[in-house]
C-alpha cells in the first residue's frame, strides 16, 4: 500500500490530507457540473496535477511544459456523463467520457487491443464493458450531452486505471481533450497533469506555474510530493 499526499495549495496556506491508495492521484468533486466527477485516467507516471479556477488554455499548458521543473505537461478534464449511441446497432448507453492524454510520459492507460486514440474523433473504450456490449475496433459512436454531439471511431480497447472512481459496470470512453471541450462547451482544461524533472523540483512548482501564467494556481495534487512540500 502506498501513502499518498494530497495537497491543496493557496498562497500562504498549506493544508495536508493523507489517504491510502494502491496507485494514482486523488479524486475530488469538480463543482462545475452536477453530473461531473473528477477523474484521473493517467495515475501511473503523473507526479502532480495543477488545478485552477480559470480554465487552462493550450497556451497555458505550453507555458507550464516549458518550465525547468517539468518534463511533460498535458491538459486534463473532468469526467462527464454522456449518452453513447452505437452507430451500427442504434442502441444507447450511459457512459463517462474521460481524457485520453497523448503524451507518452503521462499516458498510463494500457491498450489491450487496437491502438490508442491520438487525434480528435478517436476513442478507446473499457475492454470489459466493450466485450459485454460487443463493441469492437472500428465501431462508430455518437457521444451526446444536452445539445452537443461528437462522433468518434473506436480505435482500441483499454484497461481502466486501478482505483478509479467508477463502478465496474460503468462504460468508460477515453477521448482526446479536444473532443471533451467540444462536447462540453468548455474553453480549456480544468487541470494540467505534470511529470516533474525531479521530486525536489516540486518545491518551486507552485511559484513557477503562477509566475508563468500571471495568476495564482488554485491547487496542486501530488503523488510523491509529501517529503518536499510538507
Amino acid at each position: 500500500m502506498v501513502r499518498r499526499a494530497q495537497l491543496i495549495l493557496h498562497r500562504g496556506i498549506l493544508p495536508l490530507a493523507f489517504a491510502a491508495s494502491t496507485i494514482g492521484l486523488g479524486a475530488c468533486g469538480s463543482g462545475n457540473d452536477a453530473n461531473a466527477t473528477r477523474f484521473h485516467p493517467l495515475p501511473g507516471p503523473v507526479d502532480a496535477s495543477v488545478g485552477s479556477s480559470v480554465a487552462f488554455t493550450p497556451e497555458d499548458v505550453q507555458r507550464i511544459a516549458e518550465l525547468s521543473e517539468v518534463t511533460a505537461a498535458e491538459g486534463n478534464s473532468t469526467a462527464y456523463s454522456v449518452t453513447a449511441r452505437h452507430a451500427g446497432t442504434g442502441k444507447e448507453h450511459e457512459a463517462m467520457v474521460v481524457t485520453a492524454a497523448v503524451d507518452q510520459q503521462l499516458r498510463s492507460l494500457e491498450v489491450v487491443s487496437g491502438t490508442y486514440p491520438a487525434d480528435a474523433g478517436e476513442a478507446c473504450v473499457d475492454d470489459q464493458v466493450a466485450a459485454s456490449l460487443g463493441w469492437t475496433t472500428g465501431d462508430q459512436l455518437a457521444l451526446s450531452r444536452q445539445s452537443s454531439l461528437v462522433e468518434v471511431v473506436v480505435t482500441g480497447e483499454c484497461v481502466r486505471p486501478a482505483g478509479d472512481e467508477f463502478g465496474a459496470s460503468e462504460l468508460i470512453v477515453a477521448v482526446p481533450l479536444a473532443d471533451i471541450t467540444s462536447i462540453t462547451g468548455s474553453n480549456g482544461a480544468d487541470e494540467v497533469m505534470i511529470r516533474l524533472t525531479t521530486p525536489e523540483s516540486a518545491s518551486t512548482l507552485y511559484d513557477s506555474v503562477s509566475l508563468s501564467l500571471g495568476r495564482d494556481v488554485a491547487m496542486i495534487y501530488g503523488d510523491h510530493l509529501r517529503g518536499v512540500l510538507e
